[in-house]
């Protein structure tokens, strides 16, 4: 099932079987799970590592004690404004975050506080020791049953009731732990508006915000669309059923036309976008993810006999373990470098002239840069009938079709527009 009709399917169960509405002890249950629920459904679920009992004895000391420090500091320093970043954009001196730069420009260092959600940054309170997930909080069999019920009517070909179970005590888990420390954090504190830029799905701070008033804008980081569970909800819901922010601030219009986030305010605050449009690269650029290797190697191993250019083989982050093995495997091919972090995208961007993916925010910025795309329409790849209005774009079946666009096809100049220049009024007014 493509992912399109797939999130079609998943709307109309969620509503034909009022999951929504489903609450264990005063919380609505759905909204906490179904990002997991979803992904589930396509692949197997990922499993937080179980650690020895020493190994967990020393979590939790790390986590307590940094989390009493955190709440400490914020208390006594009474700052109103939190900031939330995921610095996954790697530069000489470290971990950046792009997205909630424009943010922490416009404040002063001693007026705002910082949590890093993404674990390999730096960083004084990082998600990574100030949560310790091996807490085992899961939900009853029994209260489950009813949504297994409607996922097995659903999906009867992809229902695996073991990964479903996992996933869904995976995220119930995840939330119970931030919310148990962000309600907390917001009671106590004097923090009144939280910027964010998720990595993954933060529930439990979204839900212990709107229990203390504390008014939260969501930063976009990437593609946000009608396929992707966090920011694609069925319009008929109650808005009180769902843990949303407050405001969602978008690279641009573009991004508004597939998504629905119940209660939320979309509104336009552009990106750092880098304008490379004058810039002639000859390489191709794969642009890879661990549920998309396997597809993009087989297509990799077929372009790279059939043209003598360099290749540029950027992998995720969520594939930083297997960068040497990958790196290996791949190493017969001579015109194939296999990257991780060496550089960043736009700087791979202006290397190349093509772009070959399945489903990337690269997309976006490779097009606005004059560049030819090649989207591969096999797993969770999109269907966009408003991209495929766009010149430079090709969303194909075949390996020997990606060959014809890359050697034959000119770069027809465009001028699209996917991410705007930084609206510093927003910022200013909200701050």
């Amino acid at each position: 099932m493509d992912i399109n009709r797939l999130m079609s399917s998943f709307h109309k169960m969620e509503t034909e079987h009022n999951l929504f509405s489903k609450m264990y002890k005063s919380e609505y249950i759905w909204d906490v799970v179904r990002f997991d629920v979803f992904h589930a459904l396509q692949s197997d679920s990922p499993l937080f590592k179980s650690s020895g009992k020493l190994k967990i004895f020393i979590k939790k000391l790390i986590s307590k004690s940094l989390q009493t420090i955190c709440l400490v500091s914020l208390v006594l320093s009474r700052k109103k404004t939190l900031v939330c970043k995921t610095s996954r954009s790697k530069i000489q001196s470290g971990y950046v975050d792009p997205f909630s730069a424009p943010i922490t420009r416009s404040l002063k260092s001693n007026t705002y506080f910082e949590i890093e959600l993404y674990h390999l940054a730096s960083g004084c309170f990082n998600q990574r020791y100030l949560f310790t997930y091996d807490i085992n909080h899961s939900l009853p069999i029994v209260f489950l049953k009813e949504i297994l019920t409607a996922l097995q009517l659903t999906f009867p070909s992809l229902y695996r009731e073991d990964v479903l179970i996992k996933a869904i005590n995976n995220a119930y888990n995840k939330y119970i732990v931030e919310y148990s420390f962000y309600k907390k954090m917001y009671k106590y504190s004097s923090i009144e508006k939280t910027f964010i830029v998720q990595n993954g799905i933060q529930k439990g701070l979204l839900h212990a915000a709107i229990k203390n008033n504390v008014q939260v804008v969501e930063l976009q980081h990437g593609y946000v669309g009608y396929t992707h569970p966090a920011y694609s909800y069925p319009r008929s819901i109650l808005p009180t059923y769902v843990y949303t922010p407050n405001e969602f601030w978008a690279f641009s219009d573009f991004w508004h036309q597939e998504v629905y986030i119940p209660k939320t305010e979309f509104k336009i605050l552009g990106c750092d976008f880098v304008d490379i449009k004058s810039i002639n690269g000859n390489a191709i650029l794969f642009i890879s993810r661990d549920n998309h290797h396997d597809i993009l190697v087989d297509f990799l191993s077929h372009i790279s006999v059939n043209t003598e250019r360099e290749i540029i083989y950027k992998l995720h982050p969520n594939q930083m373990g297997d960068f040497l093995r990958i790196k290996k495997s791949l190493s017969h091919l001579s015109n194939v470098d296999v990257i991780l972090n060496e550089m960043s995208v736009n700087m791979c961007i202006e290397k190349s002239s093509d772009v070959v993916c399945i489903q990337s925010t690269v997309v976006f910025e490779a097009l606005q840069s004059n560049r030819k795309v090649i989207t591969i329409k096999r797993a969770d790849h999109v269907h966009s009938a408003l991209l495929e209005k766009t010149n430079n774009y090709y969303a194909i079946e075949s390996a020997e079709e990606a060959v014809y666009i890359i050697n034959n096809k000119k770069i027809i100049d465009d001028h699209v527009v996917f991410f705007e220049p930084i609206n510093n009024n927003l910022i200013l007014e909200w701050l």
